[in-house]
């Protein structure tokens, strides 16, 4: 409830909006919205749709299920015991995220991602048993995006630094479609800063890293 209340709040930041203009714009009570959006009550399944198409977040703007709660806290709690339903569960969060950044500001989605990020980290440390690797996986998308997010929002030397962290946590787990991917998101953040041989550089790290499949 309170991760929907956070990105429902970010996606009005986006949209210039404050609770009491979208309470108007939707035709509900200010102080009920107002509960809500501050993780104080949960919202109706119209309510979630209503802010979806106000915000235009396209379905982006959802509650976990409870069997997702409660395998995520079981994970942190138990972290020997970690499953692969409870990794499909963080990596459902992390997707759900991804689609959210096409609705929401980078700036906006940070401070949601990052506290959501400090849960995976502590469970990336502790983690153990068959599924392990699974869960480091997704821990290394999730450093990922932070890095993205950064890079979006102009954060530059943050940007710089998630992405060095995502390139060693994709080697950590063998995955070269995922290094290679860490690279042509420092590509994009030469890009941005007009750096001509620092782009080309980076494409071409990305195009030659070891078990990547550049497109041809």
């Amino acid at each position: 409830m309170k991760d929907f209340a956070a990105k429902a709040r970010a996606a009005l930041e986006t949209n210039g909006m404050t609770i009491r203009g979208a309470a108007r714009a939707l035709s509900y009570d200010v102080a009920y919205l107002s509960r809500v959006l501050n993780g104080k009550q949960e919202p109706s399944p119209q309510l979630v749709a209503a802010l979806n198409r106000l915000l235009g977040a396209d379905g982006t703007l959802a509650l976990l299920t409870p069997d997702d709660h409660e395998r995520m806290a079981h994970g942190v709690a138990h972290p020997a015991r970690v499953d692969a339903e409870t990794v499909e569960a963080f990596a459902a969060v992390l997707a759900a995220q991804r689609r959210l950044d096409d609705a929401v500001s980078a700036a906006a989605m940070l401070p949601v991602t990052a506290v959501q990020w400090e849960t995976v980290e502590q469970l990336a440390r502790e983690v153990r048993g068959p599924h392990a690797q699974g869960l480091h996986r997704v821990a290394a998308e999730w450093v990922q995006f932070m890095g993205w997010l950064h890079a979006e929002a102009r954060n530059d030397a943050e940007a710089a630094r998630w992405l060095t962290e995502a390139e060693d946590r994709a080697d950590d787990v063998n995955d070269g479609v995922l290094a290679a991917q860490a690279a042509n998101f420092k590509g994009y953040l030469a890009r941005q800063q007009d750096r001509p041989r620092a782009v080309l550089r980076w494409f071409l790290t990305a195009y030659h890293t070891p078990g990547a499949a550049p497109r041809r």
